[in-house]
């Protein structure tokens, strides 16, 4: 896939096409790694790390655990 260097300020860019940011699940903001591997351009999604904290802190106050019994698995008793 091919693509053309631009100008973004004092600096230049590259457009990430859709495609490559879809499979990478790559999002607008998103930190990611560039390195050079001989001699060409590497650029990498950074591992997004999460903790059960962070993860808990999105739910709402209001959320109420409720068990739910379908059916038997193996021998349990239900």
């Amino acid at each position: 896939m091919q693509t053309t260097v631009a100008k973004w300020g004092n600096s230049n860019a590259l457009r990430l096409p859709k495609a490559i940011v879809n499979q990478l699940y790559i999002n607008t903001g998103d930190k990611v790694n560039i390195d050079i591997v001989d001699n060409n351009i590497v650029i990498s999604p950074t591992i997004k790390k999460t903790n059960l904290n962070a993860i808990l802190a999105k739910m709402p106050e209001d959320y109420k655990v409720e068990e739910v019994f379908q059916c038997q698995y193996g021998i349990e008793k239900i």
